[in-house]
This record gives structure tokens, C-alpha cells and sequence, in this order.
């Protein structure tokens, strides 16, 4: 058994020892607990921007689905448009074959041949189809206006004024006013289609 004195010394040491190694826990815990605290932080910041930036990708995400949405519901209704379109000029082809194939077409005719006539300045030639040429004479020489009727326009209803120098012409037959018709239309539903407007 060892001395009173050793036994006293040993205790002390063991005391300090003790002491020491509950300091260096304390401390050990403080520098854990300040990096735990650090890295929560840290994770937290990083939830913080991945919730940003997931909620960025999902507006963008939203904007593009819309966008979509928005482009295949007007270019549905710009084809069921379209299709409308096709139809009443297809009728509209089909009206126009029966106004020069009956009675009134004359009257028609004489309308359009002065207004034609008009824009050339009055004077010139005026190409029809050739089956339209005895009409159109007829309608001019009753309109009292002087031009060389000549059948070289093509199909019935073709109608083109020239003034005699060639320097003015109007193009004012029934097929050539409905391909005007129907490009007008076209470029509405381009506009419509490429400018955003409303469909």
C-alpha cells in the first residue's frame, strides 16, 4: 500500500487529470456544438437557394407551358378559321362560276369593265376570255368608252384594262379579285398568328 503522502499525490494528479480531461470534453462539446450550429446553417442556406432556384425552374417551366398552351389554342383556332375560309371561297368559287355562266352577268361585266376603265384613265385595251369578247365590246361601246377589246385573258371572268401607253394597268376580273380576297386573309392569319394578336 503506498504511502499517505504518494496516495495524496496521486489523487491530486488523478483530481487534474480529471479536471483536465472534463475541460477538454467541455471544450471538445463547444467545438462540436459551434460546428454543428455552422454547418445547420450552411445547410440551411443551401435549402434556402435550391428552394429558390426550383422555384425559378418552375416558373420558367409555367411560362413555357402556358406559352405552349396559349400557342396551340390560337393556332386551333387559326386553323378551324383557316378551314371557314376555305370553305366561303370555295362557295365563293363556285358563285362566281354561276354569275358569269348566267343572264346577269352582262350587267356585271359593265360594271367591272368602267371601273377598270377608270383606273387606266378611260382610254386603252381591255383583255377578256375570248367567249367574252362580244360582251365586253358591247358593254364599252354602251359605257362610250374607247378601247381595243381583245379575247387573250384567259378564263371567263378575267378582266384587264391597260392604257394605251402600257404604263397603267388594272387587273379587275371576278378570279382576280377573289385570290386579293383570299391573300388578305392569308395575311390576317399570319398577323394574327406571328404578331400575337387576337385570334
Amino acid at each position: 500500500m503506498p504511502e499517505p503522502e504518494v496516495q495524496a499525490l496521486l489523487d491530486e494528479i488523478r483530481g487534474q487529470s480529471e479536471a483536465e480531461r472534463q475541460r477538454i470534453l467541455e471544450e471538445g462539446r463547444g467545438r462540436v456544438s459551434a460546428i454543428r450550429a455552422r454547418a445547420e446553417e450552411q445547410v440551411r442556406r443551401l435549402e434556402a437557394d435550391a428552394e429558390r432556384q426550383l422555384a425559378r425552374l418552375l416558373a420558367v417551366d409555367e411560362d413555357r407551358l402556358r406559352g405552349e398552351a396559349r400557342l396551340e389554342s390560337r393556332t386551333q383556332v387559326l386553323a378551324a378559321r383557316r378551314e371557314w375560309l376555305d370553305r366561303a371561297f370555295q362557295e365563293a368559287r363556285s358563285r362566281l362560276a354561276r354569275l358569269c355562266a348566267s343572264a346577269e352577268y352582262g350587267g356585271f361585266l359593265r360594271r367591272v369593265a368602267a371601273e377598270a376603265a377608270a383606273a387606266v384613265g378611260g382610254q386603252g385595251v381591255l383583255r377578256v376570255a375570248p367567249e367574252e369578247a362580244e360582251l365586253a365590246r358591247g358593254a364599252l361601246l354602251e359605257l362610250g368608252l374607247d378601247f381595243e377589246v381583245l379575247g387573250e385573258a384567259g378564263q371567263k371572268g378575267s378582266l384587264v384594262a391597260s392604257s394605251r401607253d402600257g404604263l397603267r394597268r388594272a387587273d379587275n376580273g371576278v378570279w382576280t379579285r377573289l385570290a386579293q380576297a383570299a391573300e388578305s386573309r392569308e395575311q390576317e392569319i399570319a398577323r394574327l398568328l406571328f404578331e400575337g394578336g387576337q385570334a
